[in-house]
């Protein structure tokens, strides 16, 4: 089965754009032939946009059991750390 899109992050990438990524990356190999790390280049914009998105959801997923607080409640907290006022 071809895959024509999937899902990161909420955002839906097309095969042409998941064929511009494969053509970033390269694959290293140690001395029996093993592929053992992955390269990608960040010349290409999508590249960068896949793993800034990657990288948000790991975030995300790492916060998931944080507690929420009212955003108000958090710009007063923060301007008190900085000895600012809201």
């Amino acid at each position: 089965m071809f895959i024509t899109n999937f899902t990161i992050n909420g955002a839906k990438m097309t095969a042409i754009q998941a064929q511009a990524i494969q053509k970033s990356v390269r694959y290293m190999k140690n001395l029996k032939g093993e592929e053992t790390d992955i390269v990608f280049s960040l010349n290409n914009k999508q590249v960068q946009d896949f793993f800034e998105d990657f990288f948000d959801t790991l975030v995300a997923i790492e916060r998931q059991d944080e507690e929420a607080i009212p955003f108000d409640e958090f710009k007063k907290q923060f301007y008190q750390r900085k000895n600012m006022t809201a």
